[in-house]
């Protein structure tokens, strides 16, 4: 029944005749059932069809048509399946390798002798030596735990800022484990973290992570967690540092995002020459083309996105990136995706827009998928 009176309510938003309830209500239905309804901050009773409805009502009628074909034709969804078997990629395809070169060079052997290494208790300290660290609540250590059960409990955690009363647990935790797996090798050890594992969801712009501004400043959460190794009384205090290595994974980011923190990451090296022995890895479990992204070339679909530009968005936050054309979103992403849980505020802002009753803009309407938003006003 809801179904139903969704369909009737949006074939009559968009005036549509017998042929064309015929050709889009069994796509729609099929989106919504395989994945936007699967949103999680649609209110309680609403879902994909009923947001649809209500979204295209509030513009005016010469527009939806176009909009309509935006969401069915570009939009990008990617729904909590598709965002698991990318977490169930990052280990098995992008940081194992790199405890496998390590542990190859200890053992002074073939990459290729995969079975020696892997049986080896060289490769088995290494990987107890590795802590993952989230970056944010994206990060899903839990789901990474569940398909990589011999990773120890102990050797995740879902933040990176760690309290000071944490770091003893973490030591013995680790001392313990090492001196179970070889008590001969490790029994003199200095039973310290070897590898830091950074995890996150979803990266746009790059900035938030790494980034360089040409002057030899470096910001985001990477520079801070490397301010933190390199004082030994923060995280330094848990990591032998004569040998770190950084392997920051991110689950998606856009090829923009990619270039943005590799070229921090080459500046780093270039300005921290004396800081040799840590190494830092970027691997993005899947690349974003930029071939999706609206551009100011596409006019009519601009002019509308400026047309229903609500400007009570533009936070101070907000405007930390390029703002010229805002209702690009976020540092002009210009992107017309969603995330299952969130959408990232560098898609276009008519997608998410969250702004409610409380301002004064006639524009203010509520986003197709609305966003919950970490800055506030």
């Amino acid at each position: 029944m809801r179904s139903d009176l969704a369909d009737t309510l949006l074939a009559k938003v968009l005036d549509w005749k017998k042929d064309q309830v015929s050709k889009y209500r069994p796509q729609i239905d099929m989106l919504s059932q395989i994945k936007y309804d699967e949103y999680q901050q649609f209110f309680p009773g609403l879902r994909f069809t009923e947001s649809l409805a209500s979204w295209l009502n509030q513009k005016d009628p010469q527009d939806r048509e176009v909009l309509f074909k935006f969401i069915l034709e570009r939009l990008v969804f990617i729904s909590t399946r598709e965002m698991n078997q990318l977490v169930s990629q990052a280990f098995p395809d992008f940081i194992r390798p790199i405890l496998y070169r390590l542990a190859a060079k200890k053992l002074d052997c073939s990459l290729y002798k995969v079975n020696k290494i892997e049986n080896s208790n060289e490769y088995k300290g290494l990987m107890r030596k590795t802590l993952f660290l989230g970056l944010s609540d994206g990060a899903r250590t839990d789901v990474l735990r569940r398909f990589n059960p011999f990773i120890s409990h102990e050797q995740v955690l879902p933040f990176y800022l760690i309290p000071t009363d944490k770091y003893r647990d973490l030591m013995d935790e680790l001392k313990n484990d090492l001196l179970i797996i070889d008590r001969d090798m490790f029994g003199s050890d200095d039973n310290k973290f070897m590898n830091l594992v950074l995890l996150d969801d979803f990266t746009a712009s790059g900035t938030s992570y790494f980034k360089h501004d040409g002057l030899g400043n470096f910001k985001g959460k990477v520079k801070k967690i490397l301010a933190s190794l390199i004082d030994e009384r923060k995280l330094g205090s848990l990591f032998n540092m004569s040998e770190v290595n950084i392997i920051l994974v991110i689950y998606i980011a856009t090829e923009r995002a990619i270039s943005v923190i590799n070229s921090a990451i080459e500046s780093w090296k270039s300005s921290n020459s004396h800081y040799d022995d840590i190494r830092i890895h970027f691997k993005p479990v899947f690349r974003l083309t930029d071939k999706i992204c609206i551009t100011q070339d596409e006019t009519e679909l601009c002019k509308i996105l400026e047309k229903y530009f609500d400007g009570s968005i533009l936070t101070n936050s907000y405007r930390k990136g390029k703002h010229a054309n805002p209702y690009l979103g976020f540092d002009e992403g210009g992107l017309p995706l969603i995330l299952n849980h969130n959408t990232p505020n560098n898609s276009v802002s008519i997608l998410w827009n969250e702004m409610r009753s409380n301002t004064t803009n006639n524009n203010s309407q509520i986003g197709l998928f609305p966003r919950v938003s970490r800055h506030k006003k």
